[in-house]
């Protein structure tokens, strides 16, 4: 800004929105201009000169109310992304994601660390930021609970299929970037690494494509088995890494399985491909829904209660 133009802030309300402005005046400008701007409001532009304060705006505002609603509506539901918010004990970062057809904010603190925020997608950005703020006690002591990270070191259990692998990292011993299993281990040969840090990412990698394609193989065995005994059929199945759920089924059939289910005992497996299979006749949780779970797969119940208890467990 020029030395001789000069700013003044301030905030409006309209229509039960706190709207936050900056009045602009510059001797070079030559009309009034006003723009909404995402994260700032209203940005007002004057001529040197020319006054206006907030009882202007708030008539500007309700003289162009249409136009000023869908706009700051706009800005106030702000797309997903990374955000950080002020807290009394300091900044808490969150991934906020939207959702078009979502009922509520809910708070998710996942495994690896990352706190996620997920709302609809008519919720104001800042009613979400407040939100986070109120619950930032509890999101910080869930984080604090949360399981140490795991060494990917010789000794280290993994789960698989029920069962726990013990990991053998074995560098040179065979092709490098390479796993086996034998018997209850993991063989791991990994080679140039410089140090601990590279070397536990190198395996880390090395077990996330393993688990992957071990997943792939049972999925499209148990999904033809359960295709059949349901009478259907899904277009296609992908195993992919999803961190916030265990599977989908889009409109178009398709099911996405997150890769980690392998690492759960078989019929907690069963029942999660069960559930999304069902999504082909009801794509909603109806009680139609779950009574076809329930009719195909009786130790439903069972399965989601072991997952809740037991999904921190299923991490790399």
């Amino acid at each position: 800004m020029s030395a001789s133009s000069r700013s003044i802030r301030g905030e409006v309300t309209f229509e039960g929105m706190r709207v936050p402005y900056e009045i602009i005046s510059s001797p070079r400008r030559r009309n009034v201009q006003i723009e909404v701007r995402p994260g700032q409001g209203l940005i007002v532009r004057l001529p040197a000169g020319v006054e206006a304060g907030a009882a202007q705006i708030e008539q500007e505002l309700l003289r162009h109310a249409d136009f000023y609603r869908a706009a700051l509506t706009a800005e106030l539901r702000a797309p997903g992304g990374l955000r950080a918010v002020q807290t009394p004990d300091g900044l808490l970062t969150f991934q906020l994601q939207r959702r078009r057809g979502r009922k509520r904010v809910a708070i998710h603190v996942l495994p690896q660390g990352t706190v996620e925020v997920r709302a609809p997608w008519s919720t104001p950005v800042r009613w979400i930021d407040e939100f986070v703020v109120q619950h930032s006690a509890w999101i910080r002591q869930r984080l604090a609970d949360l399981p140490p990270p795991i060494q990917y070191t010789t000794g280290t259990a993994v789960p698989f299929q029920g069962e726990r692998l013990r990991l053998e990292v074995l560098p040179g011993l065979f092709a490098a970037g390479e796993i086996r299993r034998k018997g209850d281990r993991l063989l791991v040969s990994v080679g140039g690494v410089g140090n601990d840090e590279e070397l536990h990412k190198a395996v880390r990698d090395l077990l996330r494509r393993w688990l992957m394609q071990q997943a792939l193989e049972v999925c499209r065995q148990r999904v033809s088995y359960w295709s059949q005994r349901l009478g259907v059929a899904p277009a296609k199945v992908t195993i992919k890494d999803m961190s916030t759920r265990w599977g989908s089924c889009s409109q178009r059939g398709n099911l996405s399985i997150s890769y980690r289910i392998v690492m759960a005992p078989p019929w907690v497996m069963d029942y999660l491909l069960v559930h999304e299979l069902c999504h082909l006749r009801h794509m909603d949780h109806s009680a139609a829904f779950w009574a076809a779970v329930k009719d195909a797969f009786p130790q439903a119940d069972a399965a989601r209660r072991w997952l809740r208890e037991h999904s921190a467990e299923l991490r790399l």
